[in-house]
This record gives C-alpha cells, structure tokens and sequence, in this order.
C-alpha cells in the first residue's frame, strides 16, 4: 500500500482562496484520490488549521451535504474500469444499475441503454438525486462510469455494486465534491 498526501491552493476568485488537501491511496489494483475543500483556512507547519465555515445548514436542506469542513450540493464519483466484465451486456449493466441506485437509497426516475452495432454500450440512470452513466469499450475491457449525487446521499455506497457486478482487474475512482457552498 502506497499513501501520498500533498497540499494544492487553489484560487477560487478574486475574493477567495481556497486550500485543499488531498490524499490518494493505492490498494493493489485500485487507485482512489479524495479531495476534500473548506472554506477558510491556514496552512501551517503543524498542518490545516480551520478558521471558519460559511454555510449553515438546516435540516430542511437535505440536498446539501456536509462532510464537517465544507457544504456542498453533491458529491460526483469518476471511475475507470479495465479489464472489466459484462461491458456488451446492456440488461446486466441495468442490474448492476439498479443495485447501485438501491444501495444508495437514491430515486431511480429512468434507465435508458444504447447498444453500438459491433459492441459498446453507452448507458444512463437518471435519478432524482442526479445520476448514474457508463460508456464501455469491450475491445479494451475498459469502461467510464460516473456517480453524480446530490446532497446526503452517499455515491461510494454503490462500489460494491460497481466491483461485484463489472468485476474490474484494476479500477480508479475520484472524487469530486460539486458546488462548494460559500456566503
């Protein structure tokens, strides 16, 4: 296992500044990068020290999550399959859809499936919370999925769903946390 920590600054506007931190791990065949944001703070040779958050949440406000340092509107997960199973398989693909949607506790609205002739399939679930989409290249065993979901719900809950169902030699995820919420 493999751990890399570095500090980015990142100019948001004129006005603001923000640090972010972020922390990658390797876990053999998989790649995970967290980036994680808050609104105010100082670097200094004993670490972040926070100073101050903007956004109040109420309880009302249940499409905006929170993960203690920084607001936010959602959390959007980027994931790379390779070698990678079930890639033409367009009603697997809407199983591991539908597992992945009830693992997060998430409103399944619509699937659609596009199978391309010779293989391939591009794929979206749309939920109220956002959604879930896939486009693969079985010629690679590769896939491009996303995660978009807003507010409390959790998107990591759906992996499992993800691994179990594609069954990936190797995969990569990032994290993006999406609409920092500053006064």
């Amino acid at each position: 296992m493999t751990d890399r920590d570095f500090d980015v600054l990142l100019s948001v506007s004129t006005a603001s500044v923000v640090l972010g931190s972020t922390r990658g791990v390797g876990l053999g065949s998989c790649f995970i990068t967290f980036y994680t944001f808050c609104d105010v703070c100082i670097a200094t040779s004993e670490g972040l020290c926070e100073l101050e958050h903007t956004v109040n949440l109420t309880p009302e406000m249940e499409y905006v999550g929170s993960n203690g340092y920084v607001n936010y509107t959602g959390v959007h997960l980027i994931i790379d399959l390779w070698k990678a199973e079930n890639l033409c398989d367009a009603a697997e693909i809407e199983r591991i859809f539908r597992q992945a949607v009830a693992d997060c506790d998430a409103t399944l609205l619509h699937i659609y499936m596009h199978e391309f002739t010779g293989g391939g399939i591009t794929g979206v679930a749309v939920l109220s919370e956002s959604h879930i989409s896939i486009h693969t290249w079985p010629e690679f065993e590769y896939a491009a999925l996303d995660i978009f979901l807003c507010g409390s719900k959790d998107p990591w809950r759906a992996i499992n769903a993800i691994k179990d169902g594609f069954k990936p030699g190797s995969f990569h995820i990032s994290e993006h946390k999406r609409g920092i919420l500053n006064d």
